[in-house]
């Protein structure tokens, strides 16, 4: 599982296009990419780590999505 927080320059096309890139590089490998903003961690720590504690116990029942955008419905450009 890896655990990604995006800053504010995420909200640009040219790093949006190379982050789809590189996730499909890793998922190659079966990894799980999870990704907050860093709004998200700074005001909403609690749910943050609920949907941590939530991708953990999918990967226990092996219930695994590969990538997952929580709070953002997997959209990252405004």
């Amino acid at each position: 599982m890896i655990i990604e927080i995006d800053g504010q320059y995420h909200n640009h096309e040219e790093t949006y296009k190379l982050d789809l890139i590189r996730e499909q590089e890793l998922e190659k490998y079966d990894l799980t990419i999870i990704r907050f903003t860093e709004l998200e961690v700074r005001k909403d720590m609690f749910n943050v780590l609920r949907t941590i504690e939530q991708h953990i116990e999918k990967f226990k029942n092996n219930e695994v999505d590969h990538t997952s955008y929580p709070f953002q419905e997997g959209s990252r450009i405004s």
